[in-house]
């Protein structure tokens, strides 16, 4: 049922969260699509992993909209995040039995970060389960001599630095893991000579060091072929990967020490929490077994780096150590194994322990903004009716942030569920630049250039006609305007009152020319053969009587403005500018 359910919410969610369409858009560039018509280049302070695992569903076929294979990339890191789950229920069954590793794992699902980031295209889902199985092949390559496992040790400790680069942090926790169960473990060698072969373990070291190369082989095939950029390649990946670590600290970017310790104590729940505590316990005091060594030095590994190192933090960075202390929990639950009704009752309360923040996330995860696309909606009419025509940024839409109701979660996590669509969202959506208009009142005449359009009206012209007369003026041949929601959220917390969230707009803008066909002394038709209407002379002039109520129409430019047929005339033109506007609106909440 759990994986039904989120695989239905990845198969159709239609938005992405914050980092998303900067890895999106790299991965059409390494797809190797040609995205020189886009305003936005590779972003080398993205990891690579998560674009380099989406890029072969979209070299196959990308369509704009989400249309395509394009539509099924939130499965990419959906069937990853099951993988992690699986691999939790064996590390524990291969110990404890199936009882506790069904339980392991549903602390993992259950998890609230988890339940809400597993279909986003981001680089926590990823790291978390190439984490888990680095530290899984860890264990095999020092208890098996088969070299395959360090083949795949190599390849899931690149991937995972590839994900996410604050996990080259498995390149130190994995060694002092081993140096742990080899001084103090259970199983342990007997002579200081075994000791300390143990602790430089050759195959260990070489998947280690054999990942860290992939790690910079991939990063010079990007480097190299994708980004452009002065001096040599090598100069630039140095730089960019030494910008791309520092973007996470520094002074000012200070978020309290606490953030991550109160997202596990509070989405895993008090009992698992402190059942985790007791698994510590367990392994250094009863187990002392590798396993449990290199689980809980990552677990506290990765909690150190993020508090005393790494200034920025949030709630989902914490994710790559979930599956280890929900393993340490089982561990915790394996002291009472031999009390079957103990152990029933304990895993009962830590399952409702974790229940609060389990169904509050399942119900945000309705949200309409996950469930129903009004946004790819919006974007599809769009694409489908501008043609060759420019779709228009009216006003400038980028960035703009959607969030679901009741967003709070933790008060100081301000990312969680924000939804912001930057320059890379635009133009994942729409795989073209949007334009964007500015108006400046100056002679007749119109100047063009990219990004923006640049429309010099005359005052006379915005006077009599508003915005139309910088449509007339600036979209020869009409165009596609949007204007979408712009940072607004809807929420039940007693911070702030409920917002009704403004709706998504399209509006279709075409100008069309109506020849004269036919006229007498008291009535006059235009058409163009698809659009036709009627003028009928009235006391004080001609007028429209048959014009469809969205068009509104105008004579060409006479006297240095163009003419409403709303007014006097004298005389009939022989042809007639219309322009015809139809809005479509695209609730976020249908």
């Amino acid at each position: 049922m759990y994986a039904a359910w989120s695989f239905w919410v990845a198969l159709w969610l239609p938005l992405d969260s914050w980092d998303a369409y900067d890895y999106l858009v790299n991965a059409r560039l390494i797809a190797g699509h040609d995205l020189t018509h886009l305003a936005q280049a590779y972003r080398t302070d993205r990891p690579p992993g998560i674009s380099l695992l989406v890029a072969p569903l979209l070299a196959l076929n990308y369509q704009p909209g989400q249309r395509g294979l394009a539509g099924l990339v939130h499965l990419v890191p959906w069937s990853l995040g099951l993988g992690a789950l699986a691999l939790t229920w064996l590390i524990v069954r291969q110990r404890s039995g199936e009882a506790l590793a069904f339980l392991a794992a549903a602390f993992v699902a259950l998890n609230a970060i988890v339940l809400h980031a597993l279909p986003f295209i981001m680089a926590d889902v990823a790291s978390m389960t190439f984490g888990l199985l680095t530290l899984w092949l860890a264990e095999q390559v020092v208890t098996k001599k088969d070299w395959r496992l360090v083949l795949a040790l190599a390849f899931t400790v690149g991937l995972a630095m590839l994900c996410k680069y604050p996990m080259a942090l498995l390149g130190l926790a994995v060694p002092v893991g081993n140096l742990l169960w080899t001084w103090a473990g259970a199983g342990r060698p007997d002579t200081v000579k075994a000791k300390l072969r143990s602790t430089v373990h050759g195959r260990l070291a070489l998947g280690l060091v054999t990942g860290l190369a992939l790690f910079f082989a991939v990063h010079a095939l990007i480097y190299s072929r994708i980004v452009p950029g002065p001096g040599a390649w090598s100069e630039r990946m140095l730089a960019g990967l030494k910008t791309a670590w520092a973007g996470g600290g520094g002074a000012g970017a200070l978020d309290p020490w606490w953030e991550l310790p109160n997202a596990i104590w509070w989405t895993f729940g008090p009992p698992v929490s402190l059942l985790a505590v007791l698994g510590a316990g367990v392994v250094v005091v009863r187990d002392r077994d590798r396993a449990g060594w290199l689980h809980l030095v990552w677990a506290l590994a990765m909690m150190g780096l993020f508090i005393f190192v790494i200034g920025h933090k949030e709630s989902r960075y914490v994710m790559p150590a979930l599956p280890s202390i929900a393993i340490l929990a089982a561990r915790g639950l394996s002291l009472f194994e031999t009390w079957p009704k103990v152990l029933a009752g304990l895993a009962a309360v830590a399952l409702a322990g974790l229940a609060p923040s389990a169904f509050a996330e399942l119900r945000r995860m309705s949200d309409p903004l996950y469930t129903r696309p009004s946004m790819l909606a919006w974007a599809r009419y769009a694409l489908d009716h501008a043609g060759e025509r420019p779709i228009i940024q009216h006003p400038n839409i980028s960035p703009f942030a959607l969030y679901p109701k009741d967003p709070v979660v933790f008060p100081n996590d301000e990312y969680w569920h924000y939804h912001h669509i930057n320059h890379g969202g635009l133009e994942w959506f729409f795989d073209r630049r949007l334009l964007a208009i500015q108006v400046q009142p100056g002679p007749a005449g119109v100047t063009v250039q990219s990004p923006w359009i640049h429309a010099r009206v005359p005052p006379e012209w915005l006077q009599q006609l508003g915005d139309d007369a910088v449509w007339l003026a600036a979209l020869p041949k009409g165009g596609v305007l949007l204007s979408p929601p712009q940072g607004w959220y809807e929420t039940s917390s007693a911070a702030q009152q409920p917002e009704p969230p403004p709706p998504f707009v399209a509006i279709d803008l075409v100008h069309v020319t109506l020849a004269r066909r036919a006229a007498t002394e008291t009535t006059a038709e235009y058409s163009d053969g698809a659009t036709t209407i009627t003028l009928s002379r009235q006391p004080d002039g001609w007028r429209l009587v048959s014009p469809p109520p969205e068009r509104r129409w105008y004579t060409g430019v006479a006297e240095g403005a163009p003419r409403r047929w709303t007014e006097p005339a004298q005389e009939l033109p022989n042809a007639l500018d219309g322009l015809w506007s139809t809005r479509h609106v695209f609730p976020v909440r249908p």
